[in-house]
């Protein structure tokens, strides 16, 4: 049985430890094991992670809209009025993070997230912050960046790299859903014709 710890589970969320901790209380996030610390099933909080998401996405209809203020969130211009930090200006970059609603971790995941709010500092040490990302997402099992237009608003244009990444895993769920297609789906057209 694979089980993560409640740590693990809310990176993957990305929530808090105590809120994950409130959901196994409150049972969406079944803990299997009944330990102390939690453990729960990582197919579990990938369930909860995909109502997550589509509980988002009802909420949030336009992806793309909501980006945009995300990124505003984010990078504020200098003139901006709102919640100032102790020295007066508005949270940037990473501190913004904790201003950020909800649904936005349940839309891109905390490393998408991370890497908008560390774009510059990414892009001066010449990475690519969609291919960190990735990198960042596969590491901690949380959502990857995807090849739409909303991840493009947050992150910018893929290199090279992420687009052939892209391409290849479009190619390769073409060739599932053809390999799954149903039996007779693919057969040719035969007519009923008798013995001449």
């Amino acid at each position: 049985m694979d089980e993560i710890n409640a740590a693990d589970a809310a990176r993957r969320l990305g929530i808090s430890e105590p809120a994950v901790r409130k959901m196994i209380a409150a049972g969406r996030l079944p803990n299997r094991a009944h330990s102390s610390p939690a453990a729960v099933r990582a197919a579990d909080v990938d369930r909860v992670r995909t109502e997550r998401r589509a509980e988002a996405l009802r909420r949030r209809p336009d992806p793309a809209a909501f980006a945009r203020s995300v990124d505003a969130t984010l990078h504020p211009p200098e003139d901006a009025y709102g919640p100032r930090s102790f020295e007066g200006r508005l949270p940037q970059g990473r501190d913004a993070l904790r201003l950020l609603h909800a649904d936005a971790f349940a839309l891109w995941g905390r490393d998408v997230l991370e890497a908008a709010a560390s774009l510059n500092r990414i892009r001066n040490a010449g990475g690519c912050p969609t291919c960190w990302a990735h990198m960042s997402a596969w590491v901690h099992n949380t959502p990857e960046p995807a090849d739409d237009p909303a991840t493009r608003l947050l992150l910018g244009e893929g290199c090279p790299v992420d687009r052939h990444r892209w391409a290849a895993e479009a190619t390769a769920r073409r060739r599932e859903a053809d390999r799954l297609k149903l039996p007779g789906a693919s057969r040719p057209n035969r007519t009923a014709s008798g013995p001449s």
